[in-house]
This record gives C-alpha cells, sequence and structure tokens, in this order.
C-alpha cells in the first residue's frame, strides 16, 4: 500500500483525481484514499463494511459491472490473478481460462485518456495454478500487460525474513 501512495502522489499534486480499486472489501486503501480527498468507488463480490462520504462501494462482477464513468487511476492490488481461478469467485477453476486478460482490456477502457492502473499480482521463475489464483512469471505478466497498457514502470518484490524487498530486475532472483 505504501507503494501505491506514492505513486499517486506522483500523478496528483492534490489528491483529487476518480480512483477505482478492484476487490476492494479486504482492504482499507479505499477509506484511506478518501481520507486524503480522493473519489474512490470500489467493486467487489462482497459488500465493503466501511463507510465514507468519498467511498461508493459497487457489489457486482468486475466483467459485467455498468460503471457509467471512467476513472483516473485503477487499483487492482492482489486481484486480477483470481479471476476465473475459483468457484468462490465465480470462476471455472481451469487455468485455460483468459479471464485475467480480460480483467485488464476492461480496466483498459475504464480509464481516462490519461489514466493510470497500478497493479500487483503474484510472481515466480515458473507460472503455476494454484487453488484460488495465478502466479505469472515476468514474462507472462509483461506480454499481457502490453497488451492493454504501456508500463511506466515496473517493480519486483519477494518476501524474505518476514518482510516485502524490492529485488532487482534480473529474474534469476525470482521465487520458485
Amino acid at each position: 500500500v505504501p507503494t501505491v501512495h506514492e505513486w499517486l502522489g506522483r500523478l496528483f499534486r492534490e489528491p483529487a483525481g476518480t480512483v477505482l480499486e478492484i476487490g476492494h472489501v479486504g482492504s482499507h486503501l479505499a477509506l484511506e484514499l478518501a481520507n486524503l480527498g480522493y473519489s474512490v468507488t470500489g467493486c467487489d463480490l462482497r459488500p465493503y463494511f466501511l463507510k465514507h462520504k468519498n467511498v461508493r462501494s459497487m457489489v457486482g462482477d468486475f466483467l459485467t459491472y455498468q460503471f457509467n464513468m471512467t476513472f483516473d487511476v485503477v487499483v487492482a492490488l492482489s486481484t486480477i490473478e483470481h479471476f476465473g481461478y475459483s468457484k468462490r469467485y465465480g470462476g471455472t477453476d481451469k487455468l485455460e481460462n483468459d479471464l485475467d486478460r480480460q480483467a485488464l482490456n476492461r480496466i483498459s477502457k475504464l480509464l481516462n485518456p490519461e489514466g493510470h492502473c497500478i497493479l500487483t499480482v503474484p510472481y515466480g521463475k515458473s507460472a503455476n495454478a494454484r487453488t484460488w489464483f495465478r502466479t505469472y512469471t515476468r514474462g507472462d505478466l509483461e506480454e499481457k500487460v502490453l497488451e492493454y497498457f504501456l508500463i511506466v514502470e515496473k517493480r519486483y518484490y519477494r518476501r524474505m525474513e518476514n518482510q516485502w524487498r524490492r529485488v532487482t530486475n534480473d529474474p534469476s532472483g525470482d521465487p520458485e
């Protein structure tokens, strides 16, 4: 979350933009951004338990929800990897589905012309399917993202000694 605040601070002199957070129920980010002055819309399959005058919480499937607006920033923190992966989330549990690509495409269409997407996903040396999310390789992730976006900045982090630490752009240090 500190990285999101850092990037938003670079994009806006004052916190006044419109932000869409996908999968916001398990996060306090929408509330944090609303307290700073952003106009935040959250979309999740479950209802959001917190209320704020600057937060609109939408309950529904991100891929089909009718937002009727575009956003300056779309934030997807550890959400894209779940699209299509678990019956708990309405998915098919099949690795070959492309609902993550559909989500990236939808994000690109919901952004204002100069808009930005902040995306985090799990990555490793090999892509694999787990019971409820995907793990991407750097190459697979970049290929999917570049279909819809220009990558302005990318960072990789690895959990070491119970802390997230930034790693180099050399994939030899990627997690298994």
